[in-house]
């Protein structure tokens, strides 16, 4: 792909497709991070280990509940 000036305006066109493409990577990343957690949940040995280990990965042990 080539590459334009940064003064030049994207394409209604590449918008979408950055928007598409943004959107799957956002799913994507969420997918991951919530069998992360599950796989965290599975091994921790109570709910305040389980907590700090999702901390420690920069996981939010609520944020896998909210978008079930």
């Amino acid at each position: 792909m080539a590459h334009r000036p940064l003064n030049v305006q994207k394409t209604p066109n590449e918008d979408t497709r950055h928007a598409r493409a943004q959107a799957v990577h956002e799913h994507n990343l969420a997918i991951q991070n919530d069998k992360a957690a599950q796989v965290i949940a599975s091994h921790a040995s109570g709910i305040d280990d389980c907590i700090e280990l999702l901390a420690m990965l920069g996981l939010d042990a609520h944020a896998a509940k909210r978008r079930r």
